[in-house]
C-alpha cells in the first residue's frame, strides 16, 4: 500500500511539472495582418465626401507655392482639380519633403516666379478635405511621388460664361477669363493693392477687381506662386482703371471665385 501511495505521489508530481512547463511555454507569435492601403477615389468620390472625411487621390501636379516646411500645390486630373494646403505650423503635416518637393519643379530661379514651372508630376495624396470659406482642399497631407514616368499639364478651360452662373465646379482648376473690365479696386481710385486692404508693400499679395456683365470679382496675383518681378507680378503693377484684360491662373475661392493669377493679358 505505501509503495502504492508512493507510486501516485511520484506520479501526481510528474503532472503537476509537465503542467508548469507548459504553462511557461511562450505564446505562438503571429504575424499581424498587413493595414489595408486605401482606395484611390475618382474625383466624382472626392466631391461626394463630407468635410472632415480622410481622403486619397492621385493627381497631377500643376503648379507649386514655395516651400515653406510643407509645400501648397495646385493638382489636376482630366475630371477635376484640388488644393492641397500646408501652413507649415506646428498642428499641421509637413506633406512632402524639399528634396521631393524640389522634383516636382524643373527650376527654383526665384526671379520667374513658380508659376509654369510645374512639370506635371504624379502625386499620392492622403489627407483631410477641408473647407475655408468657400475653398474645398485638402488639408494635413502626406504626398507622395508616383514615379511611374506619368506626366500631364492641363490646358486652360473658358469659364468667362459660368462667372455669374456656377464658377464653383470648376474650383481649383487652371482656368482662363477673357474680356475683364478693371475697376478701381479702393475708393481713391487705384487699380490694384498690395494685400487686400492696401496696408502692404511690394512683394506683398496683389489685389485688383474687375467686372465683367455688370458684376464685380477680386482677383489676386499670389506672391508665394508669382513673386515680385515675375512676369504677372508687373502686369498686375502696370494696370490701369478702364483697361479690358484676359487672365489665366487657378480658380481659387474666397467667399466667391478668386482666380490665383499666372498671366494677365491687355487687350
Amino acid at each position: 500500500m505505501k509503495k502504492l501511495i508512493t507510486l501516485l505521489l511520484a506520479l501526481l508530481m510528474v503532472l503537476a511539472l509537465v503542467g508548469c512547463s507548459k504553462q511557461n511555454e511562450p505564446e505562438p507569435t503571429v504575424d499581424p495582418e498587413p493595414e489595408p492601403t486605401p482606395a484611390v477615389m475618382s474625383y466624382a468620390e472626392y466631391e461626394a465626401a463630407s468635410i472632415d472625411d480622410d481622403v486619397v487621390v492621385e493627381a497631377y501636379v500643376q503648379a507649386v507655392q514655395s516651400y515653406w516646411n510643407g509645400a501648397k500645390l495646385y493638382l489636376q486630373d482630366k475630371d477635376g482639380a484640388y488644393f492641397v494646403y500646408c501652413d507649415g505650423k506646428d498642428d499641421d503635416v509637413n506633406n512632402i519633403s524639399e528634396e521631393d518637393y524640389a522634383k516636382l519643379v524643373d527650376s527654383t530661379d526665384y526671379s520667374e516666379g513658380w508659376m509654369g514651372l510645374a512639370n506635371g508630376t504624379k502625386v499620392h495624396v492622403e489627407g483631410t478635405k477641408a473647407e475655408f470659406a468657400g475653398e474645398i482642399e485638402i488639408r494635413y497631407a502626406t504626398v507622395t511621388i508616383v514615379d511611374d514616368g506619368d506626366k500631364w499639364l492641363s490646358t486652360p478651360v473658358d469659364v468667362t460664361d459660368a462667372l455669374p452662373t456656377d464658377p464653383a465646379q470648376y474650383m481649383n482648376q487652371r482656368v482662363v477669363l477673357k474680356d475683364l473690365t478693371v475697376v478701381a479696386s479702393n475708393d481713391d481710385g487705384a487699380a490694384f493693392l498690395y494685400n487686400w486692404d492696401g496696408s502692404g508693400e511690394p512683394g506683398n499679395d496683389l489685389y485688383y477687381r474687375v467686372e465683367k456683365d455688370g458684376m464685380e470679382y477680386s482677383l489676386v496675383v499670389e506672391s508665394y506662386l508669382c513673386y515680385d518681378g515675375s512676369e504677372p507680378y508687373e502686369a498686375v503693377e502696370a494696370l490701369q482703371v478702364g483697361q479690358v484684360i484676359d487672365v489665366e491662373g487657378f480658380l481659387y475661392w474666397y467667399e466667391g471665385p478668386q482666380l490665383h493669377t499666372t498671366s494677365v493679358t491687355v487687350k
